[in-house]
């Protein structure tokens, strides 16, 4: 499935001259004489250099903890041409570009994103991300990948970053390129890097997924993980195999007052009345991934005293839902199969009270919207996702949950609910991180400058709206850290193509969109 071949120029002729060594995917490539030759699926775009580095990054695994090869990949690239370079040992790499001619007196600009994604595979879809290519495919105007995520959410930062150091006709003060790692497991990377590298005073995130939106704000947020420990008993019964899926999932920020199924408080929800009709007891459970997403798959074994009962209640449960549901979510379903005792790996299961346990805190822990702001309904102040369970090495079930809020004081209420609803069941809560949101600004001279850009080179469309989102940001971290550690304050924005569907196996990237948010950025470098 692989070849081994060199690190490539911009034209993807790979020689043995570079140094660096980069594995793609052999049917990405030709020989031609003494040279692998990358194939690309985009042709014809502009700039084409933007389309050949995503998919050249593509080829590279990169999910969150293992983006060493992105960044091999990217400081190769700065070491080709010439450019200052820095890496540290996170593998966060900053790029910087001189000034082209007539604008070395001007203030630097930082451009930023991050060389992590989120790994998620459809159902049914055999993908190692830690050592497999993506699959792109280019259909109706949009960039996907086959049967996974397609890594839009940053690979456009990356791609736009390295097509802008690339092109020396361009004009534009001086340039810092920072990409980040970890940023989808807390903002690891921006909270470890080096501040004091920057000299930047304006930064433009290349980490939003619509067009027309000017991000000038975010929440903060707090990943905790619950372990309980059940206890548990030799299995008996009928064993029953529960299948949740066919949902949309998405970002567990910017999706999350879309009335999003998540498929663990689904299942709390659907269980925990079964239990109080005819209590079962729990064999294993198995959903989600990441913290930043919300769970759309779930398995599950129980074992059941009556079975042609506990079917059917499910059945009714499971119906009754799903006539409350959006039309996009009817599409999910709940499977119930009778395990054969052939598969069966388990000999034991949880006791019933271990059982209620872990359904109170699927049920009742804070999940989805949990505050709007009173000024601007449409805007979600405070939110919950139930992120992913599994059963441990030990036998352990460990929940991982994520917590949003532009507020600490609800940040603080919604980690007191959660504490004491572990309390009451037994159950051990830690808190793996927390990072402070991004406080909206407006009418700044970084976003007057890009919306006229926009406008100079889409004239046909609207000006983008300026407003603060329901996610977490790297723009908050990096400037107030330059505040507090280095007196240093920078102005920020935060822009991007449509991307829908981030996080998600539906993730699709609009190709005419990311051409027009480069020819701005392109625009509004040569106004700074």
């Amino acid at each position: 499935m692989w070849r081994t071949v060199l690190e490539f120029s911009r034209c993807a002729d790979v020689r043995t001259d570079v140094c660096r060594t980069i594995h793609f995917r052999r049917e990405s490539l030709v020989v031609r004489g003494d040279a692998y030759i990358m194939e690309y699926i985009v042709h014809g775009r502009n700039p084409e250099s933007f389309f050949h580095f995503f998919e050249e990054l593509s080829q590279i695994p990169r999910g969150s903890g293992n983006e060493s090869g992105a960044a091999d990949y990217v400081s190769a690239f700065a070491a080709s041409r010439g450019l200052e370079c820095y890496r540290d040992e996170m593998n966060n790499v900053l790029i910087k570009k001189p000034a082209s001619s007539g604008y070395e007196t001007h203030s630097a600009v930082l451009l930023q994103g991050h060389l992590d994604m989120v790994c998620v595979a459809r159902a049914g879809v055999s993908h190692d991300f830690t050592a497999e290519p993506l699959r792109l495919v280019e259909k109706n105007g949009f960039l996907s990948a086959e049967g996974t995520t397609l890594g839009g959410d940053d690979g456009f930062a990356v791609a736009t970053m390295l097509a802008l150091l690339d092109d020396h006709s361009l004009v534009h003060p001086p340039l810092e390129c920072l990409f980040t790692v970890g940023e989808e497991t807390g903002l690891v990377g921006a909270l470890g890097f080096d501040v004091s590298l920057l000299s930047a005073d304006k930064m433009i995130n290349l980490d939003s997924e619509e067009e027309h939106l000017v991000v000038n704000g975010c929440v903060g947020s707090a990943d905790y993980t619950v372990r309980l420990k059940p206890e548990r008993v030799e299995l008996y019964g009928r064993v029953l195999d529960i299948n949740i899926g066919g949902f949309s999932g998405g970002h567990s920020g910017g999706d999350i007052d879309r009335s999003r199924v998540n498929a663990l408080r689904l299942f709390g929800r659907l269980f925990a009345e079964l239990y109080e009709r005819s209590p079962f007891n729990l064999v294993s459970i198995n959903s989600g991934s990441v913290s930043n997403a919300i769970p759309c798959e779930l398995s599950a074994r129980i074992a059941v005293s009556d079975e042609p009962f506990v079917t059917s209640q499910l059945e009714q449960l499971f119906d009754a839902v799903r006539a409350e549901l959006p039309p996009e979510e009817k599409r999910g379903y709940l499977r119930v199969e009778c395990t054969k005792a052939s598969k069966l790996t388990e000999s034991r299961m949880l006791t019933f009270k271990s059982t209620s346990n872990l359904l109170s805190l699927l049920a009742l822990a804070p999940c989805g919207v949990t505050r709007r702001s009173c000024a601007d309904p449409a805007f979600v102040e405070a939110s919950a996702n139930i992120a992913s369970a599994h059963v441990d090495a030990d036998g352990d079930i460990v929940i991982t949950l994520m917590y949003r809020s532009s507020d600490e004081s609800m940040q603080d209420h919604m980690r007191t609910q959660l504490l004491r609803l572990c309390r009451l069941i037994g159950a051990q809560l830690t808190e793996l991180g927390r990072y402070p949101g991004w406080s909206p600004v407006y009418d700044t001279e970084l976003q007057r400058s890009y919306i006229s850009a926009f406008l100079a080179v889409n004239p046909e469309y609207l000006a983008p709206e300026v407003k603060p989102i329901h996610a977490g940001l790297e723009c908050g971290v990096i400037a107030g850290r330059s505040e507090t550690e280095c007196g240093r304050h920078i102005e920020c924005i935060s822009i991007g193509p449509d991307i829908f569907d981030i996080h998600t196996p539906s993730e699709r990237m609009d190709i005419d969109s990311c051409e027009r948010v480069y020819a701005a950025i392109v625009k509004a470098l040569s106004m700074l």
